[in-house]
Formats: structure tokens, sequence, C-alpha cells
């Protein structure tokens, strides 16, 4: 079970790094644009991280 969960996480950080540094790097956009999209980045990837670990610490005791 606990590698489902570590492959499941896995999957949504790969996604997230995919869909979410992509355009910061890639924008054709201003550097405003690339900013609020950084934000929103870092902001998921620790909301996934915190989750990740609250999740594996109460579940997998």
């Amino acid at each position: 079970m606990k590698w489902i969960v570590n492959g499941v996480f896995l999957l949504l950080f790969m996604l997230l790094a995919f869909f979410g540094i992509g355009p910061v790097l890639f924008s054709d956009g201003a550097l405003d644009e690339r900013i609020v999209t950084a934000f929103f980045v870092i902001m998921t990837a620790s909301f996934l991280g915190v989750v990740y670990h609250s999740f594996s610490k109460n579940f997998f005791k």
C-alpha cells in the first residue's frame, strides 16, 4: 500500500513539474505573469509536500 501512495505522489509532483515549471521557464509573457505562475507552482508544490508528509506520517505508523 505504501508504494501506491508514493507512486501517486511522485506522479503528482512530476505532473506539477511538467505543467507548472515549463510555462514559467518558456513563457513569452511579461515578467509579472512568470512571477505569478511561479508563485502558484511553488505554493502547490509546498501544499503537496505537506499533504504527503502528513499523510505518510499518520497513515504509515
